[in-house]
């Protein structure tokens, strides 16, 4: 019985850490904290910044297909740091729209990305899926 109950203890509280790490805000946009606390910037802004200018290449995302399947569009940004090889490392997901189910797809495509050799940290992008 007291196996039990710890167990619902235990994940009543994983529950609510879970609800306080994010914000549900209007238009269903999920924000999580940012570890770097870096502003909110628009895509203009982020393709600019100097580390777009250091891109290599890029990987597409794969549009998840239940967000195909019901023609669902989104965006989600994500913020990273580069390793010594210019590879996207410590990568975390900030804001997410409309749901989670973009989070998966941004974080592997990001992770194939390249850039010019040189560590940072900090650094965000946003990945948008859209329909055309």
């Amino acid at each position: 019985m007291k196996l039990i109950l710890r167990t619902l203890l235990f994940f009543a509280v994983l529950a609510a850490g879970y609800t306080c790490a994010q914000t549900k805000e209007a238009n269903n946009v999920i924000k999580y904290p940012s570890r770097c606390g870096i502003p909110e910037r628009s895509k203009e802004e982020n393709l600019t910044s100097s580390v777009e200018m250091r891109l290599i290449s890029t990987g597409a995302p794969r549009y998840p297909a239940k967000a195909a399947r019901d023609g669902i569009e989104g965006y989600a940004v994500l913020e990273f740091d580069l390793s010594a090889e210019g590879k996207p490392v410590n990568i975390n997901v900030i804001e997410v729209s409309p749901s989670d189910i973009f989070v998966v797809a941004s974080v592997q495509a990001l992770s194939t990305w390249q850039y010019s050799p040189g560590q940072s940290t900090c650094h965000a992008v946003r990945l948008d899926y859209q329909f055309e």
